[in-house]
């Protein structure tokens, strides 16, 4: 009968090996997965969609899209666009006081420039503000028929990251116009 060999003072180092291995391929996975197709910003493409939309943008629309911020779930907001300013603004249904041109399209456009402007800023800038987003990356994807920034990323490496989802414009009298 054939005895089974000695078991290895190596087994526990191998075992610890291979949980390593595994933990390594799914942190892998998951940076993969999350970093996703959306291109980084370039200063370029972000005026040439603004252009494309100036030219074709309605002066009366409405606005639906989400926000997501870290550690908190996704905000719906509603604008209605009269004449090229806000007039109303819901975030989540509930209506909200104040509302300012920063909830269209334009004022996207505004945000996605002072996010680009303030990830490209050292700590040794004159114009670094505390709290900022230092490090972060700024991605963005655009409909290439009317400029409308679809999808905007703030990835900041220490939190305070967002994303930003155009779901609809609607124009009074022609209906939806995106997507």
């Amino acid at each position: 009968m054939e005895s089974s060999p000695p078991p290895s003072r190596w087994r526990p180092f191998l075992w610890c090996v291979g949980a390593a291995g595994v933990v390594v391929a799914c942190g892998v996975a998951i940076i993969l997965a999350v970093r996703g197709d959306t291109p980084l910003l370039r200063a370029e493409k972000l005026e040439e969609s603004f252009e494309l939309w100036r030219r074709n943008a309605p002066t009366d629309y409405d606005l639906r899209f989400t926000v997501q911020a870290d550690r908190m779930d996704e905000e719906e907001y509603a604008a209605t666009i009269r004449a090229g300013k806000v007039v109303r603004l819901t975030r989540n249904g509930d209506d909200l006081p104040n509302p300012n041109d920063r909830y269209s399209i334009d004022g996207i456009f505004d945000d996605m420039r002072e996010e680009l402007k303030m990830a490209s800023l050292s700590p040794a800038s004159p114009e670094y503000q505390p709290g900022q987003r230092e490090g972060a990356s700024v991605k963005a994807t655009f409909d290439a028929t009317l400029g409308i920034p679809r999808l905007f990323k703030v990835i900041a490496p220490a939190g305070r990251s967002f994303v930003r989802k155009v779901r609809e414009i609607q124009v009074p009298g022609k209906g939806r116009i995106y997507p």
